[in-house]
């Protein structure tokens, strides 16, 4: 009976080094592995180790490859691996938008509060959309409200999903003074837009517009509505004029717009879903 019990113990003993790795091997794997879904498993079980930050820092400063690279960043912010914060900010100015986007997302994410200044800096110049929005929500992140005039200054770029994430930075991070700014953006050509705005409204003022909150079949149109009639109503209590005539036209040519193209309903998730901070979007990175 001893002998019985004591044989699968001794087989299962035996087999724990064929399964299990240890950390540096986990890292040598991760930086040779070039399929980017078993890197992504990779890096995911490194940064559930007790030492991931420090190992993945030594990974991102020393390869060339700038996948490794912007992935060892993102592990590093999954970890908050503070003692990485002068080397993140560093990489805020390298050449690869995927390397830029994932250091700002790290700085949000790790908490650095010093670092909405160089964060700030990065908007005013940068043109990636995908690096526009990991630092709109790194500032999100950091409470950085000292970011909104540099955000409205960026909230007209030719990315829909882009302006999206920046309006939402704007109604995380702004007061009842931004929401003529946000009206203007009721009357965005592209509905996402406008619903994003409509959302930042309805956060910043505790009104209820009806748009949809949840996943599935959405038609955002009868939220928008009472939201653009809502701030026609009560835009003087804000701004004390009204609306500029362009931001007027483009409302009528939308909607013009949606009567003819948005006839049935349409689905959630598009390129205005709700953005959570634990969402890591990279667009395009390579």
């Amino acid at each position: 009976m001893r002998i019985n019990f004591l044989l699968p113990l001794l087989i299962a003993l035996c087999s724990v080094p064929l399964y299990v790795r240890t950390e540096d091997q986990l890292v040598q794997d991760f930086r040779a592995e070039t399929d980017l879904v078993k890197k992504e498993r990779l890096l995911n079980t490194i940064v559930r180790q007790h030492d991931a930050g420090s190992a993945l820092l030594r990974v991102a400063m020393r390869t060339d490859d700038i996948v490794t690279r912007w992935m060892s960043i993102r592990g590093i912010g999954m970890v908050r691996y503070r003692k990485a914060v002068p080397f993140l900010i560093e990489s805020l100015t390298h050449q690869s938008p995927a390397v830029r986007a994932s250091a700002a997302r790290a700085l949000g994410e790790i908490g650095t509060r010093s670092a909405s200044t160089v964060l700030i800096r990065l908007l005013r110049d940068e043109k990636d959309g995908g690096v526009v929005e990991q630092t709109a929500l790194a500032l999100w992140m950091l409470d950085a409200r000292e970011a909104i005039p540099t955000l409205k200054r960026v909230a007209d770029h030719p990315s829909t999903q882009t302006r999206c994430w920046i309006l939402q930075a704007i109604g995380n991070l702004g007061t009842k003074v931004d929401i003529p700014f946000l009206a203007e953006h009721l009357y965005d050509p592209d509905h996402s837009v406008c619903r994003q705005a409509a959302s930042a409204i309805e956060k910043l003022t505790g009104e209820d517009f009806g748009l949809p909150k949840g996943s599935g079949p959405i038609d955002p149109q009868q939220g928008l509505m009472r939201a653009r009639r809502w701030w026609e109503k009560n835009k003087t209590l804000f701004e004390g004029g009204s609306i500029r005539g362009k931001a007027t036209q483009q409302w009528h040519a939308a909607d013009a717009h949606w009567q003819v193209s948005h006839t049935r309903l349409v689905p959630c998730g598009g390129s205005c879903a709700p953005l959570m901070p634990n969402v890591m979007l990279l667009r395009g990175a390579k």
